[in-house]
């Protein structure tokens, strides 16, 4: 079995298990900001679709109304015309 270069030694004993450890927590930490930035981005956007939602649906609530107020008005305006007739 062959032994690793010198130079590839000296670089592990550099990187103490303090200092992996720390690398370790820092990419964790970043790693965890990320998600979270991406959950609130996600929550964001629901938000928005949800509002978005709410108001066609008032939208297409009021379109209902008015057509029922049209026919309405229609038919009344129907009856009128046959009393003025009769």
């Amino acid at each position: 079995m062959m032994s690793p270069p010198p130079s590839t030694i000296k670089q592990f004993d550099l990187l103490s298990r303090e200092d992996l450890g720390k690398r370790k927590k820092k990419n964790n930490d970043n790693n965890n900001y990320k998600k979270k930035k991406k959950k609130k981005k996600k929550k964001k956007k629901k938000k928005k679709k949800k509002k978005k939602k709410k108001k066609k649906k008032k939208k297409m609530k009021k379109k209902k109304k008015m057509k029922k107020k049209k026919k309405k008005k229609k038919i009344m305006t129907k009856k009128k015309k046959e009393e003025e007739e009769a």
